[in-house]
């Protein structure tokens, strides 16, 4: 069984749209763990990028967080049976930035960490029906 894959930012001006985009198109958040810029970027899909830095550790250290935040946005925007349901108004740049302390917590912290800084983010742009 395939697993269904995140379209990436590639490109350094891609992801320099983020890092000098202006106030009124970027969205910035973060927590001690991580920072989580979005733009919209009126596609048809969202689009993600992900970073670490060389304060963060080896490439070794690096890329295994990575994984493990790809892992997880994979499971928020793909699987996860809250977020499929949830429809939004647009799509989105996402650039996740990590910060050194993010190697020294497990998944699943990492997890409630990201999971509550995208909700954070993304509610002001969730469809809601009209009620009455």
């Amino acid at each position: 069984m395939a697993t269904k894959r995140l379209v990436t930012l590639r490109k350094y001006r891609e992801f320099k749209a983020l890092y000098d985009g202006d106030r009124g198109t970027v969205k910035g958040i973060s927590d001690k763990h991580l920072v989580v810029l979005i733009k919209r970027n009126g596609l048809d899909r969202n689009r993600f990028g992900i970073t670490a830095g060389r304060k963060v550790g080896k490439a070794v250290v690096r890329n295994k967080v990575r994984r493990r935040v790809r892992e997880i946005l994979r499971n928020y925007f793909l699987s996860d049976k809250n977020a499929a349901e949830i429809v939004y108004m647009y799509t989105f740049d996402f650039v996740i930035i990590i910060k050194p302390s993010a190697t020294g917590i497990d998944f699943w912290e990492l997890n409630g960490g990201l999971k509550r800084l995208l909700d954070k983010q993304l509610k002001p742009y969730e469809k809601r029906e009209n009620y009455g």
